[in-house]
């Protein structure tokens, strides 16, 4: 407590209840806004306000990414160029030919039937393993 003493206005951070003096405190932005807080929790939330913000920006570089690939997938088949399926077309094709094996899906038909090796197998041909 003779720390306490020696400052001329202390007060308690809110959120890691060290004592600091007021003059020396940072005003929160995202833990608790417009409370001050010490020294060291400003260094960590301006920390983690930096991830979150790099986190934004990766992800909305992503995005553009994304769309970007697809328009130009988009283009090259209008131009005629013959691209590999994407692994989300695989999937989706995939999906299509397991579909077949059990009842009550659009693609299935009262001819098919199937067990689990012909599921196997349509997965394996999918992907270009067999």
């Amino acid at each position: 407590m003779e720390y306490l003493e020696n400052i001329e206005e202390p007060t308690q951070c809110i959120h890691c209840k060290n004592w600091f003096e007021l003059s020396d405190g940072y005003e929160s932005v995202k833990w608790h806004p417009e409370i001050t807080i010490c020294n060291n929790c400003n260094d960590a939330e301006t920390k983690e306000m930096e991830i979150d913000e790099e986190v934004e920006d990766l992800k909305s570089d992503l995005e553009q990414a994304e769309y970007t690939v697809v328009h130009c997938r988009k283009r090259l088949k209008e131009l005629g160029v013959t691209l590999p399926e994407t692994k989300a077309e695989k999937w989706d094709k995939l999906d299509g030919e397991i579909g077949k094996f059990y009842a009550n899906t659009p693609e299935s038909s009262e001819e098919e039937e199937g067990d689990l090796l012909d599921i196997g197998e349509a997965a394996v041909r999918a992907f270009g393993y067999l």
